[in-house]
């Protein structure tokens, strides 16, 4: 076979290789999606950097403005029932003198505003109750796992005054367990 027909076929295949690689783009995660499904690389604001809208006031906040506090992160749903135990051993957290910031974060994205105002009036919650973007979601799940979003395991995230945060284990945490939790910051 003569030379420059195997140097072409090397070249034609090389090209093509390349081509195929730059077709494809990377979200956030790393996974790599074929021409055509995504084309933008995604962008994801870290979830304490993401800006809330507090449902029950409308005051605007980010979870890192309150660097310096202890910051209790709860995900919920309104539908959960053990969300709802959850935020019930808040409530006692908060009626027994506790200091912290209290942010409860629906992360169902079939709920909106008025279901998010309407069970926390109804339960007599007083605390920040926001919607969480998708975006922050996603940030949230790259450094917690799935768990975060499993709203029946309670998922719960203590935030110290140093900005270090941890998710807290499965499951309702009583008011002295959070309070504890609070003290190991």
């Amino acid at each position: 076979m003569n030379k420059k027909i195997i140097y072409f076929a090397v070249g034609i295949i090389f090209i093509g290789t390349i081509l195929l690689i730059l077709n494809r783009s990377t979200d956030i995660y790393g996974e790599i999606y074929p021409e055509g499904q995504n084309n933008k690389l995604e962008i994801v604001t870290p979830w304490n950097e993401t800006s809330l809208t507090d449902v029950l006031t409308g005051q605007e906040y980010k979870i890192s403005d309150f660097s310096g506090q202890v910051v209790i992160l709860e995900s919920f749903a309104v539908w959960c029932p053990t969300c709802r135990k959850q935020q019930e051993q808040i409530k006692k957290l908060i009626e027994s003198g506790d200091e912290s910031i209290h942010i409860s974060i629906d992360v169902d994205p079939n709920e909106d505003k008025e279901q998010v105002i309407n069970h926390a009036q109804k339960n007599g919650f007083t605390w920040k109750f926001s919607i969480f973007p998708i975006d922050a979601t996603k940030s949230l799940i790259k450094e917690f796992g799935q768990t975060i979003v499993n709203a029946p395991q309670a998922p719960v995230i203590i935030v110290c005054p140093d900005g270090n945060s941890r998710l807290l284990q499965n499951g309702v945490k009583t008011a002295e367990e959070l309070s504890n939790e609070i003290s190991k910051c």
